[in-house]
Order: structure tokens, then sequence, then C-alpha cells
């Protein structure tokens, strides 16, 4: 939760909490809250209010409940916003967005929000355990918050919060590593045409409240809290991908005042300069999010994502082609930072302009192509049966009186296609017919001259009679 003490940190269930809440009027551990959630421990403390883990009595479900403290939930400023953040998340449907499953209200009326509880660590935990993340790691990690902010961002929510307590690491029940995008209590909720809401007018900026932490925050931010759109996020963004690759950030300073100057005035640190062995492209990458003119920065999360594509491991493809259907970017627009240790810039253009498609066109290019290789096939054997099927009189005499010895009849060649490669004729088609050929070239009934071979069923779901692309649906 936004506003917590204990380093900005969020929720950090990878540690137990054992603290007195010292409020006599919050749930204490053993309580059953709204008369179903029971109160397992403290989860995290701070200025604003408590996350407890609780269990659901009747489903046996663990779940993380969030408070208010009392003298907090008395400002509406405060229940203004933590009615905000579930309310977004509750909106965006993306496996990496902390699910919101439940509010409600305590006896003497401050709300508290029900979510999924998480085991794992934040990314500011994995840091300082760890230290700077290997490239594809980082970058992985940088992909799959954007797929939540892809969401974000089309239904006009901005987070203004991006920073690696609030990137959380859990995990699939595959055990593959899954990115959960924490507290949009601060989300700007933005018109169509990028205006602000009436609510918005005025900021959740009231007595003792920063919005946004300093590290992470804009430099159009700093000159007006109200100037927000996406490309905020961008910048945040760029910051913790830098963090994740050195350990520090790209604006050190020791105090607040001279941490905005230098985000307002200086240029970023070089990740190359701590870390020789990111490639250049990637580092290219990351400075283009950090440009202090938002209209040379990178735009969306679209284009953010091309960029990262080349330096991320084969598991972010899902995430890249996911983050450009929902953003949507035209091929020619999408950026190429050709470096040290990337992928060829014209692969990269083609795979991207590829999940730009439409999934039915998609569908009929692999069936044009797989008839186009069956048709290929079949002309090959037809081929080698005609050239097995020559007789010896079609070969010149030999000279002389001796007598050849008599020939013996050649096994026809059958051509088999590789697995995967061509699919087998419609049911109730015609077999297409074969050459003439002599009679050592016929084989008896029951033996195959099947110029191809099933490779199994084609993957993915069957849908309507169709089988469906994997990835053409979203998250």
């Amino acid at each position: 939760m936004g506003g917590m003490k204990s380093a900005e940190d969020a929720i950090d269930v990878d540690v137990d909490v054992d603290l007195d809440l010292g409020e006599a009027s919050l749930p204490r551990p053993g309580d059953v809250v709204a008369g179903k959630y029971r109160v397992q421990r403290v989860l995290g403390v701070g200025g604003m209010g408590v996350v407890v883990e609780a269990e659901h009595a009747s489903l046996r479900q663990r779940v993380a409940l969030k408070f208010l403290h009392p003298k907090v939930a008395a400002s509406d400023v405060s229940v203004t916003r933590l009615l905000r953040e579930a309310r977004a998340a509750s909106a965006i449907k993306s496996e990496h967005v902390a699910r919101v499953l439940d509010m409600g209200t305590l006896p003497w009326g401050s709300p508290f929000v029900v979510m999924e509880y998480l085991t794992g660590i934040d990314l500011r935990g994995m840091l300082g355990r760890r230290g700077p993340l290997p490239v594809e790691d980082a970058v992985d990690y940088i992909l799959q918050a954007c797929e939540a902010l892809a969401e974000a961002h089309s239904m006009g929510i901005v987070h203004r919060d991006i920073k690696p307590s609030n990137l959380f690491l859990t995990s699939r029940a595959d055990g593959s590593p899954l990115i959960k995008v924490l507290d949009f209590g601060i989300a700007k909720l933005l018109r169509p045409g990028g205006a602000a809401q009436p609510e918005d007018v005025v900021t959740l900026t009231g007595h003792g409240f920063v919005v946004g932490s300093p590290r992470y925050t804009s430099p159009e931010r700093l000159r007006d809290p109200t100037d927000v759109d996406p490309r905020t996020d961008i910048w945040s963004l760029g910051i913790v991908l830098h963090e994740l690759l050195t350990g520090h950030s790209p604006f050190e300073a020791k105090t607040i005042s001279s941490l905005y100057f230098r985000i307002a005035a200086d240029p970023p640190a070089r990740v190359r300069d701590v870390r020789p062995d990111v490639p250049e492209g990637l580092e290219k990458a990351i400075l283009q999010c950090l440009q202090k003119d938002p209209d040379k920065r990178t735009p969306d999360v679209a284009e953010l994502a091309a960029s990262l594509r080349p330096f991320a491991p084969e598991r972010s493809e899902t995430s890249v082609r996911r983050v450009i259907r929902v953003i949507g970017i035209p091929p020619e627009k999408l950026p190429t930072y050709a470096g040290a240790g990337s992928r060829d810039a014209d692969g990269l253009r083609g795979l991207l302009s590829t999940a730009l498609r439409p999934a039915a066109l998609r569908r009929s290019m692999r069936l044009r192509a797989g008839l186009g290789l069956l048709g290929v096939t079949l002309l090959v054997v037809g081929a080698l049966v005609m050239s097995s099927g020559k007789t010896p009189d079609a070969r010149a005499p030999s000279p002389g009186p001796s007598r050849a010895a008599p020939e013996q009849p050649k096994e026809p060649s059958v051509a088999v296609a590789p697995d995967g490669l061509s699919d087998p004729p419609a049911q109730g088609a015609e077999e297409p017919a074969a050459p003439a050929s002599s009679p050592a070239a016929k084989v008896p009934k029951g033996g195959t001259t099947s110029s191809y071979r099933t490779s199994g069923a084609p993957t993915g779901r069957r849908k309507g009679g169709r089988f469906l692309d994997p990835l053409d649906s979203r998250k």
C-alpha cells in the first residue's frame, strides 16, 4: 500500500511481521472480519494502514486484507484513494495485476479491501538479496509489467507509482515467474481524450500526503503534478529497469531537493558504465524512456516492449505480442535498437508485424502455406514414381553379341515429409491420380504410397470447428 514507511514497500508477504497494531479498533490476529475473514497475522504496517493475512471461514481461502488506520480513515482523501485502488485493480483483468476479491466496511465505517494472497517477494527485496539481476530476467520482469500497464492505459488508467516495491514476483502453477503490479491507489483516471476525470482535478495531495515516490517521479510531474499521461509510467519503468540492472538509480542524490533538481536538469547515469555486459541497444532503450521531454520519450508500452524484445528470453514472446495487440502500433513505427547482443532487426519487425495481424488472416496464411507445401511434396513423389517405373527397353542397347543379364525391378520410392510440415488432405477429398507407370512400379493393395504422415492434432483450443492460436486471446 502506498505510504508505507518501510523502504516504500507495499506488501511484504515474504516476512512474518509480528507487531502490535497499536490501535484497539483495528482487527487483530484471531478476530473475524465481516463474519467470514479470520485474521491470521500481520503482513505490513505503515503510516496509512495495515495489511494482514486472513482466511475465509467457509472456503479456507487465504486472502490479504488492507485496512486504513482509524485516524487516516477519517480523511476523505484516504478513503477515496483506497476505493480508487480497488476499482482500478478490479477493472483490469490481466494476470499481472493483484486481484481484488471483495470490499467491506468495518462496524465504525472504515472501508477495507480483500485481495488475493501472494507468496513471493517484491523486486526491491530481490535487489537487496541478490543484487543486480541478469539481463534476461530484468527485461522479462519489465515486459510482464508492460502487460498490466497496456491494459490499464487502454482503459485510461495511469498508475503513477511504478517502482520495484510495487512489482511483486510470484510464480504460476508451472513454476514460471509471474510479476504482479500492486498499488493502484494513486492511479489517475483519464477521459478518452486524455483529460483528467472531475475527481482528479483535486488530486490526492492533501496535507501530509505525497503522490508517488520521488525517485521515480517524471520531470513533467515535478513541474505540474496534474500533468499525467501514460508516458509518466514509461519514465518510471525506465528508472526501474536501470535499477534492476545496476542496483542504483540513474539519479542518485542525498536530499529530496537535490534529487528533484537532478531529475529535472541532469542526464541519467548510463547503465554500461556500471554493467559493460549490458547490450548497447538495451541501454539506448532505457535512455529513450528517460527523455525529459515527454514528446521525445518512448510514447507507449507497445513501443517499449518492441525495443526490449531483442534482449528478452524466449518466454517473453507472449508478453511482447500481447502488449502489441492491446496497444496496437503500425509495423513501420516499430523501433529497432540494433546493438551488441540484439537479434536481427528485420526478424523483430517481422515478428511484431505478425503479432499485429488479425487472427483470421494469420490462420489463412498458415493454411495456404501448408497446402503449398503439400503440393510440392506430391510433385516430388510423382517424379520419383515415374523415375522408378522406367523399363529396360528405354535404355541404349549395349554393343556386342553378349546377352545382357535380366534386370531386377526396382522398388518404388516413397518420399515422407517431415513431421509438422504438412497436413493430410481433408476427409472426403479425392486422392490425386498417380502418374502412369510400368507394372514394376505398382504396389500391392495394403501397401502404402502416402506422400505424407499426419503430425497429430494441431495445437490450440477448438472453438466452433476451428483451432485457435493460443496467442490470439488477450488476458
